[in-house]
């Protein structure tokens, strides 16, 4: 070890440990080796020698300060390889129970954390793509709308272009009663984000929080507060329920 061989002095310690497993100074030896050595394969295993110096107690372990200083470096070490300190309890858990880590001991990296996020967001895109690709177009349309080249893409790719299906709840009706402006909130359903324009008045009303679809043709927007102003012919909107109001009955 004082020669930096690493794998010379982890062989050598290995054996140690296999006449005394409970030897706390080798453990922490056993660790520096191992980390030392900079092999992501065998990381999980250093720390685990490291918190095994750090938790046991028994006859071989550190006295205090040793396992106190063998516990200050491991929790440093852990968070930096895993990113966080979730998980270290349990490490140092397992390491005061048992004299070695299981063959396939494995402590996953902040990398690996990050990648399978990153795989299990993906694979919720492409659940939501498939079941509702009216939303996630509206929020490629927003991403694209609120960038720093928005103006130029609706210029070039929204404005007076028919549009695909988009799906909303009602927020507002204007007016009312037979509006000819409907505001909806396509994104989440609240937070209005699209205003529906038509030449004649619809019939009737219907409630707030009504869902409707629509293909609609762009007219303007504006990126803060994000809206999108849409001009729709009556039979490009789908769901509208409301009817005309029946006249008031004439009094004697």
């Amino acid at each position: 070890m004082q020669r930096k061989n690493w794998d010379a002095a982890e062989g050598e310690f290995q054996k140690s440990l296999q006449l005394e497993p409970n030897n706390s100074e080798v453990d922490f030896f056993m660790g520096t080796v191992i980390v030392s050595q900079k092999n992501p394969q065998k990381m999980s295993a250093g720390l685990f020698y490291f918190a095994r110096a750090a938790t046991y107690d028994g006859t071989g372990g550190l006295a205090p300060a040793g396992r106190q200083q063998a516990l200050t470096y491991v929790q440093r070490a852990y968070k930096g390889y895993h990113g966080s300190d979730e998980g270290f309890n349990d490490l140092l858990a397992a390491a005061k129970a048992q004299a070695a880590p299981a063959a396939d001991y494995h402590i996953r990296t902040a990398g690996e954390i990050a990648q399978a996020q990153q795989q299990e967001q993906q694979k919720k895109d492409e659940a939501e793509a498939a079941s509702h690709p009216e939303l996630v177009l509206w929020k490629n349309i927003k991403m694209q709308l609120t960038g720093a080249d928005g103006a130029t893409y609706f210029g070039s790719s929204m404005k007076d272009a028919q549009l695909p299906t988009l799906k909303g709840k009602v927020v507002k009706l204007v007016p009312e009663l037979r509006p000819k402006a409907l505001v909806l909130a396509l994104e989440d359903g609240a937070t209005p984000d699209a205003t529906l324009k038509f030449e004649m008045p619809l019939a009737g009303k219907v409630d707030v929080g009504t869902e409707l679809s629509f293909e609609g043709v762009p007219e303007s927007y504006t990126a803060a507060p994000y809206m999108v102003v849409f001009n729709v012919e009556p039979d490009k909107l789908h769901g509208w329920t409301g009817k005309n109001a029946p006249r008031p009955r004439a009094t004697k």
